[in-house]
This record gives structure tokens, sequence and C-alpha cells, in this order.
């Protein structure tokens, strides 16, 4: 509809400026003038009606600027998910850093590790929780497989701060 009268209204804004385009609807080339009236009439009506036909935003915006609703708790759960999701990387490569300074022989590892993301909704906390082996040699030159767990706290945005860190069920890092 309002593209309709869109249309109308451009139509009669040119039998404004080029009125002898419609000359032959008159049959007299005398009547220019009353052409070029019934044109202006015609766009003047044309704009009322069609903007009576627009949306008011003005009146939109207010009333959902006043709708938003505040994310559920599951909502920010998973925000603070996809957000840990960022850091799995940075995670792993931190985490094998940190071992390799504890191996005799860092050179040599082989790491073969997995995260996975764990939200403490009640209390806001979000972790990395790195897991898997290394293997790498020991002072005897042997190859030798261990089990890593690594905790990390990237809550508020952390750059992923050490909570714990066990190697083959011994804990070389505990914060508390």
């Amino acid at each position: 509809m309002y593209t309709l009268f869109s249309i109308l209204f451009v139509i009669s804004v040119i039998g404004i400026f080029k009125p002898k385009l419609f000359i032959n609807l008159f049959k007299k080339q005398k009547e220019l003038k009353k052409i070029r009236v019934i044109f202006i009439c015609l766009s003047v009506i044309f704009l009322a009606i069609s903007g009576s036909l627009m949306p008011e935003t003005v009146n939109n915006t207010k009333e959902t600027t006043a709708t938003i609703q505040p994310k559920t708790d599951e909502e920010k759960r998973m925000d603070v998910v996809n957000n840990l999701k960022s850091h799995e990387i940075e995670a792993e490569v931190f985490v094998q850093n940190q071992v390799e300074g504890l191996l005799k022989a860092p050179s040599t590892a082989k790491f073969n590790l997995s995260e996975r993301e764990e939200v403490e909704s009640a209390t806001g906390t979000a972790y990395i929780i790195v897991f898997g082996t290394v293997d790498s040699q020991n002072s005897f030159g042997a190859m030798l497989r261990s089990s890593i767990y690594a905790k990390l706290d990237y809550t508020n945005g952390k750059g992923g701060e050490i909570v714990s860190l066990k190697i083959d069920g011994k804990e070389y890092y505990k914060k508390y």
C-alpha cells in the first residue's frame, strides 16, 4: 500500500515539473496551468496519505528499550562458556609451558591434551580444565607417560590463572 502511494506521488511530481507529458489526457495545450494545479493537489494528498501510513519510529524505540529483558542465569552461563571456548588453545599452551618447566628433559616432551569448560553458575566462577598425557624422557633417558590435570581460572576475563596442577596425581600447584 505504501509503495503504491509512493509511485503515485512520483507520478504527480513529474506532472508538476513536466506537465507536457500528460497533455494528451486534456487534449489542449492551454490547460498546462490547470494540469500543474491538479498534480500539486494530488502530490499534497499523496504525501498526507503516505505520511499517515508510515510507522511511528519514535514511540516504537521507547517501547523496545523498555521491554529489554535481563539475561537469565542460563544465558549468562552460555556467555561465559562461549568466552571460555575462545581461550582453549591459550589454556593448552599455558599448561604445556608450566609442565615443561617441571620435566627433566622438556625438549623431548610430546603432549596429548584436551580440555573442557566448567562454569559454576552459583559463584560465577569460570574454569577451563586441561587434561591429558605427556611423553618425555626421565633423567635416565627412558620415555615415560605421565597424566596431566590442570584447572585454570578464567573468571571475570582473567587471563588464565592456575588453580591446580597435577602430574601423575602429584599436586604441583594448588591455589587456596
